[in-house]
């Protein structure tokens, strides 16, 4: 899935990354699948695979149902702070408000893996600093790409997901597994 350029802009070639898709309000799975469709859109972005939906345990305080989430992998031209721009514009257009802390939302869209790239500044954490703890994100992930190799500590998939014990329930409930296309 990565490949070996280390900086993505308008000139360079495309890089890989892992995003996470949530909603718990509203239409659910049609919150989802509109931000893959916008993704998509982007001349930045190539989506290269999408796992089904699943309903799933709200993980921490402040929520009042279950999420529908997906996991997305893509390939980009954008750098790592052209896309989490991107992904808050997509939010936003949903009605998400940043700073309001952790609670109901149409749209969540995490940037999980971007390359094998670490980074941490003030906006922006990547890996995402939780998502081996998250099932919602560990089971789609496993079923598009089991033998995906995770930084820093070169795990795969399967293996970080086997050794998580916590993260809620996860239920699939649509085979919306596509690669190579967002319609």
């Amino acid at each position: 899935m990565w490949q070996s350029s280390s900086n993505a802009g308008p000139d360079s070639s495309p890089v890989g990354a892992v995003l996470s898709l949530g909603s718990n309000l509203g239409t659910r799975e049609w919150y989802v699948l509109d931000a893959v469709n916008q993704l998509g859109n982007l001349p930045e972005i190539s989506i290269t695979g999408l796992s089904s939906l699943y309903e799933t345990e709200p993980v921490g305080a402040g929520f009042t149902s279950s999420f529908v989430n997906a996991v997305c992998l893509i390939q980009t031209r954008f750098s790592p702070a052209c896309l989490l721009a991107a992904c808050q514009r997509i939010e936003a257009s949903r009605g998400r408000r940043r700073g309001a802390g952790s609670g109901d939302r149409r749209l969540d869209i995490d940037i999980i893996l971007y390359q094998e790239r670490e980074i941490q500044t003030g906006e922006l954490v990547i890996p995402h600093p939780r998502f081996r703890e998250r099932r919602f994100v560990l089971v789609p992930l496993a079923e598009i790409s089991p033998g995906l190799v995770l930084p820093p500590d070169g795990r795969r998939v399967e293996r970080a997901l086997a050794d998580t014990i916590s993260g809620g329930w996860v239920k699939k409930i649509s085979s919306r597994n596509i690669a190579s296309r967002t319609d």
